[in-house]
This record gives structure tokens, sequence and C-alpha cells, in this order.
């Protein structure tokens, strides 16, 4: 792991460093969080290796939409997978749900994340389980 700096935290290229191994490592564990929640607060930035985001879009299952309801879901649904692409088709990286951006801090997320609704909007053709 690296060291940290002298206020106690890493550099931002000691962290991308840090980061990039995790990823390599398929990482999902205590390491990451540990990187981007140093002292329990995320980081007031974001860089190519990882993105805070409030929560998964979500709709309640089975509710009809208007179009105008629906539209800043999917707006939602189309930022994330974007940000996925971007990660897949880079260094790979990191998405960590429950982090509100202004003010950054911890929220907390308590939703299970359904990776089949982000499989059918970055790819709408494959079946659901693949």
């Amino acid at each position: 792991m690296s060291t940290r700096t002298e206020n106690g935290t890493f550099s931002i290229s000691e962290l991308k460093v840090a980061l990039h191994s995790l990823i390599r490592q398929s990482a999902l564990d205590e390491r990451v969080i540990e990187l981007l929640m140093q002292d329990g607060e995320p980081l007031q930035y974001e860089r190519q290796l990882w993105d805070y985001k409030l929560k998964q879009p979500t709709a309640t299952k089975g509710q009809t939409l208007t179009p105008d309801e629906k539209m800043p879901i999917d707006r939602e649904w189309a930022n994330l997978a974007k940000d996925v692409v971007s990660f897949y088709n880079s260094y790979g990286g990191y998405i960590v749900f429950g982090v509100r951006d202004s003010p950054r801090e911890i929220i907390g997320y308590d939703g299970l994340f359904d990776v089949d609704d982000l499989n059918k909007r970055v790819h709408p053709n494959l079946p659901t389980r693949w």
C-alpha cells in the first residue's frame, strides 16, 4: 500500500497507482474503501479511476411513468453507463454508491445494485443473464 503524505492523505499519483493495482487484482474489499474514503471521508475530487454516485437510478417496480417522469431516471442511467463504459475502455475503475456530490459526504446506500438493469442499458440486445 502507498505511504501517506505529511497531512495523512495519499497524493493523487500514489492514489492512482494503488487503485490501478487493486483494479488489476479485481479487488472489491476494504482496501478500495480505505483509499477512496480516507479517514472515513470521501475524497473531495474524482479522477479517471473512480466516481461517486448517490444511488443507483431506480423507479418503483411496476409503476408506469410518464415520459417526463422517466427522463431524469434515463439520464441517470445514461450517465452511469457512460462511466462504466469509460472505465471498461481505459484502466478500469470503481463506482462508489452512497456519496453525495455537493457537499461531498457519505450518505450511505442500502439498496442492491441491479447489474441486469445496467447491462440492458449498455447492451440492450443481450439476454438478461449472460
